[in-house]
C-alpha cells in the first residue's frame, strides 16, 4: 500500500507541477484579444486615431495613410468575430491596429510570447507585421521587436513568436500592421483573431516550480513511511 501511495504521490506532484508551469505560460495578458466585445459590424475608417470604438484596442492611420478597421463575421477564426485590417492609402505617416491606451505591465528580461491566427483577405503582395513597443516607467520609448508573417489566402494559419524584452521596460505595446516584404508600408488586408500575449517562464522560474512539486512529493512520502 506504501508504494502504491508513492507512487500515487508522485505523480500527483508532478501533475501539479506542470499544471502551474502552463498556467504561468498560458495566461493571454491582453483584453479582448479574440474582439469578441465587439458587435459585428463595428467599423472606423479614414484618417484618425480612435482609442473608443474597439474594446481594449486603439486604431489609427495619420499623415496620408488612410485604413479601415471592422469587426465582423467573416473575420472569426473562432467565436462569433474576427478584425479585419486594411490599409487603404501609403504615404507619410503610420497605420496600425495596437493596444497603446491598455499596454501590458512587463519587467526587463522577461520574454513575451505573441501569438494570433490570420488569413489574408486581399491580392495584393503584402504580409502582415507584430510590432512590440518596450516603454520605460518614465515612459520613454526604449525601442521595437517584431515580425513580418505572410499568411496565405486559402485558408486561416495560426503564427507566434517570441521577444525579449529590454532592461528598464515596465509596459508593452503590442500592433498589428499591413506591409511588405521589407516591413514598409503597403496597401492590403488581413483579418486576425485569437491574438494572445503571454508571459514565457524563465529556466530558474521552472525550476523552482518543478521543484516545489517534488518537494510535496518528498514530504508526503516521509509521512506515509
Amino acid at each position: 500500500m506504501k508504494t502504491m501511495e508513492i507512487r500515487m504521490t508522485l505523480m500527483a506532484a508532478a501533475t501539479c507541477a506542470t499544471l502551474s508551469v502552463a498556467g504561468f505560460a498560458n495566461g493571454n495578458l491582453i483584453t479582448n484579444g479574440g474582439f469578441e466585445a465587439d458587435a459585428d459590424g463595428t467599423t472606423v475608417s479614414g484618417n484618425f486615431v480612435d482609442s473608443t470604438t474597439f474594446t481594449n484596442w486603439r486604431a489609427f492611420a495619420v499623415g496620408d495613410q488612410m485604413a479601415t478597421f471592422t469587426v465582423n463575421a467573416a473575420s472569426a477564426f473562432s467565436g462569433l468575430v474576427g478584425m479585419q485590417i486594411e490599409r487603404t492609402a501609403i504615404g507619410g505617416g503610420d497605420s496600425a491596429l495596437d493596444i497603446d491606451p491598455f499596454r501590458v505591465s512587463a519587467v526587463g528580461g522577461e520574454i513575451l510570447e505573441v501569438s494570433f491566427a490570420s488569413k489574408k483577405a486581399s491580392n495584393e503582395d503584402t504580409q502582415i507585421a507584430i510590432t512590440v513597443a518596450m516603454f520605460n516607467s518614465e515612459g520613454g520609448h526604449l525601442g521595437d521587436l517584431g515580425t513580418i508573417f505572410a499568411p496565405g489566402t486559402d485558408a486561416w494559419g495560426t503564427f507566434s513568436d517570441n521577444y525579449t524584452l529590454a532592461a528598464d521596460t515596465v509596459d508593452v505595446n503590442v500592433g498589428f500592421r499591413v506591409v511588405s516584404a521589407t516591413g514598409a508600408p503597403a496597401i492590403g488586408a488581413y483579418q486576425i483573431d485569437d491574438v494572445s500575449v503571454t508571459k514565457i517562464p524563465e529556466p530558474a522560474s521552472l525550476l523552482l516550480l518543478l521543484a516545489g512539486g517534488t518537494s510535496l512529493a518528498v514530504c508526503r512520502w516521509r509521512r506515509c513511511a
